[in-house]
């Protein structure tokens, strides 16, 4: 499966060209024009890589990238929590995973 990369761009010809280009080389590309565009689509989409080029000093871009990055993983953080919330041990130790098929158990 192609790597998944979310694009965080705010001119939209650079956008579409930086686009054009990954597609080209077999990546799949999710587009943002803004901060809150990327984080709802890295919600959705959950890229591999984000790639943020913003107008703004280099201060402000990259925490722009961090607070993007912050947003995501803390949301991706307490999903995972409550998933592993929901696992419970059999008397054998295995643990029953809800995400399997069936109620598979996991070692």
């Amino acid at each position: 499966m192609a790597m998944i990369i979310l694009v965080l761009e705010d001119v939209n010809e650079t956008r579409d060209g930086i686009e054009k280009l990954l597609k080209a080389d077999g990546y799949r590309v999710a587009l943002a024009r803004d901060e809150t565009d990327a984080i709802e689509s890295a919600r959705q989409q959950r890229p591999d890589l984000i790639l943020v080029s913003v107008a703004g000093l280099p201060h402000e871009v990259i925490a722009t990238a961090r607070r993007v990055r912050e947003r995501v993983l803390r949301r991706r953080t307490a999903n995972e929590n409550t998933v592993g919330a929901r696992r419970r041990r059999a008397p054998d130790g295995c643990r029953s995973d809800p995400g399997l098929r069936g109620g598979a158990l996991r070692a």
